[in-house]
């Protein structure tokens, strides 16, 4: 197809607002994980090592000590359940994959798809890809606002870190990294 560059580039530009927003919701999702299993390890562990000290016989403060425990406990059991941890895992798995979806689809269309297309075809595609695009957009839950410079600027340094890697795949990733930070 000739003449469509400006599909390419707009659906290209797309394509890297779309890899950001996955890289986001990944970072997002990985850190409520691991806030989900450090709470059930505490449950799981406090758990067995309070009904160890049952057993055991314990001065006057000792029992304070276990009481608090258990309370902790029991509060930090009911943690996940209140904050709706797994659901909210869930939302962003499911902006990973609907993202990952659609970048799939737009890299599949200006990388295979558009050479095959005659121009009117070659729109008509693009119009359908911004409109997923916005249904994509829509559909997922947001980034908060608190957490999007940081986590662009993580996205951002995750590229660039990639980039130089394929130009120097023997150097070492802390060579890198402190390369690319003083320069």
């Amino acid at each position: 197809m000739e003449n469509g560059q400006h599909i390419i580039d707009e659906i290209s530009r797309l394509n890297k607002k779309a890899d950001q927003t996955r890289s986001m919701h990944s970072a997002i999702m990985q850190k409520l994980k691991r806030w989900q299993v450090l709470l059930t390890l505490y449950v799981t562990i406090g758990s067995a090592t309070t009904a160890m000290l049952t057993f055991v016989q314990l001065e006057h403060l000792s029992f304070i000590i276990i009481g608090c425990l258990s309370a902790s406990i029991f509060i930090t059991g009911l943690l996940p359940s209140a904050l709706d941890l797994s659901k909210k895992i869930t939302e962003r798995d499911v902006a990973i994959k609907l993202w990952g979806n659609w970048i799939r689809d737009a890299q599949n269309f200006t990388n295979i798809r558009i050479k095959e297309l005659n121009l009117e075809e070659a729109v008509k595609q693009e119009e359908k890809l911004i409109e997923t695009y916005k249904e994509v957009i829509n559909t997922t839950i947001d980034i908060p606002d608190r957490l999007f410079l940081k986590l662009k600027q993580r996205h951002k340094q995750k590229v660039a870190i990639s980039i130089e890697l394929d130009k120097n795949p023997f150097e070492s990733l802390k060579s890198i990294k402190k390369r690319l930070k003083s320069g």
